[in-house]
């Protein structure tokens, strides 16, 4: 079976944990990883054998033909992303916001209908640690009884991380 070629924009923690899950997945070939933070994505590339490094994503689509491009970039570089590479009608995994507006998903909606270039949005909380940890502990103790869930997502750094387009938007952003 000849394998998917996957092309990643973005080289944060974010792509890192991706590239964790595909890397496990044997029919995904991850054949290039693009970022506007140089050290960032040699370090990716590196890590997890990834071929090509470059920052000219319109050139290294029309060159590598991927089969799928995962958008893995901060939230307020996803929808210009997805807005510059949905031409090219591949496939796309976006991952969460796919835009800081409702405006903003309803034009990635109308221009993914035009170039016909079908998406998802990642909702990939099942992969982390604290999920599968808890998980882990269901199936050794028996059937879940309660649940709780606090989803402060590491506030205390908010002031210092997050941008203040983000900031203004932020439950959208992190729904």
């Amino acid at each position: 079976m000849k394998k998917i070629k996957i092309l990643i924009l973005g080289a944060g923690n974010v792509a890192s944990e991706h590239l964790k899950v595909l890397k496990k997945e044997k029919n995904f070939e991850e054949i290039g990883l693009i970022s506007r933070t140089e050290k960032k994505v040699k370090n990716l590339c590196t890590k997890f054998n990834i071929p090509v490094v470059t920052n000219d994503i319109l050139k290294f689509i029309k060159n590598s033909k991927p089969d799928g491009i995962m958008i893995l970039v901060s939230a307020d570089q996803i929808y210009k992303t997805a807005k510059r590479v949905m031409k090219f009608k591949i496939p796309l995994f976006l991952e969460k916001p796919p835009g800081l507006s409702i405006k903003e998903v309803k034009n990635l909606t109308r221009l993914s209908k035009k170039f016909k270039t079908p998406n998802i949005v990642g909702f990939n909380r099942r992969y982390y640690s604290s999920f599968e940890k808890g998980l882990n502990l269901i199936k050794k103790n028996g059937k879940l009884l309660t649940i709780m869930i606090e989803g402060h997502e590491r506030m205390w750094t908010f002031n210092k991380k997050i941008k203040k387009n983000i900031k203004k938007k932020w439950l959208y952003a992190n729904c």
